[in-house]
């Protein structure tokens, strides 16, 4: 059993009001953002620092409240792993994207919002087109970071300690998959499949950082097979649903993910915690 840095519980009530916390102070700093400059509603580089901000934020409320003694990488998780252990995670994340793209593409193609495109498409066409891409370039690779920070960070550490690996996946799937679908909740399958791999990562490795690697995995590949498709990563031109991808290859790319999660558990060290309440 190795000491908690918690000096103060956290367990799935408190860790969803901290979600929810994220939550309402984005869309406030949002809202500020939006009265000082019109122009933040379509730029992406706002949207993932305002984003950013509201995480560490939170992470440092949450470090305040519960674990003042503990240094944040501690409080996060951020234990070293091998680098054998951040590939396999990187490429896991990147065999996930194909088949839930496949759904999300499944789900924006029948239930299509056309008021919704066109207000997004109104929003992005006052941001100039560098910015367009450079949004999309920190709406992939900076926010997915805060989000480990966040929820297989600091939030997955503190149920952990208090419930246990197992209400400490559901726990941070769930606030993970609802405040990413806060705006387009049809997603809301996707994010709890997506979530439940992220917090496998994180459980079977005792460490945030393959959780990390694999959500960057998942996220690289979206954007690769997004200039693959259109040639651009403007989102004006590339659109909300996804490229397609074939049967065979989402199947076969599934299944990958699949072994190389269960792969990711023989590599890892996973964390083994004497749970104060709660299943260990």
């Amino acid at each position: 059993m190795t000491t908690s840095p918690f000096s103060r519980p956290l367990g799935p009530v408190a860790a969803a009001l901290w979600a929810a916390a994220v939550l309402v102070l984005y869309v406030l700093l949002a809202d500020l953002a939006l009265t000082l400059k019109p122009s933040t509603a379509g730029d992406g580089v706002a949207s993932a620092l305002l984003y950013t901000a509201s995480v560490l934020v939170v992470v440092f409320a949450v470090a305040r409240v519960h674990a003042p003694e503990a240094e944040l990488t501690e409080l996060v998780g951020a234990r070293p792993v091998g680098f054998a252990v951040l590939l396999v995670a990187g490429v896991a994340g990147a065999a996930a994207y194909l088949p839930l793209s496949a759904f999300e593409r499944w789900v924006l193609l029948r239930a299509p919002d056309p008021q919704r495109s066109a207000e997004i498409a109104q929003a992005l066409a006052l941001v100039p087109r560098g910015s367009r891409v450079f949004g999309t370039l920190a709406l992939a690779l900076v926010a997915p970071l805060a989000d480990e920070i966040l929820f297989r960070g600091a939030l997955f550490h503190g149920v952990l300690r208090k419930e246990g690996r197992t209400t400490a996946t559901v726990a941070t799937t769930l606030g993970f998959a609802l405040v990413s679908t806060a705006f387009l909740p049809k997603l809301l399958p996707l994010y709890v499949v997506l979530g439940l791999a992220l917090a496998h990562a994180r459980a079977a490795t005792s460490s945030v950082l393959p959780a990390m690697a694999l959500h960057l995995g998942y996220r690289g590949v979206e954007l690769a097979t997004t200039y693959r498709a259109h040639g651009t990563l403007d989102p004006l031109a590339t659109g909300e649903a996804p490229a397609r991808v074939s049967l065979a290859v989402g199947v076969g790319a599934g299944v990958a993910a699949v072994l190389l999660l269960g792969l990711l558990s023989r590599l890892g060290d996973a964390d083994v915690i004497a749970a104060d309440d709660g299943d260990a």
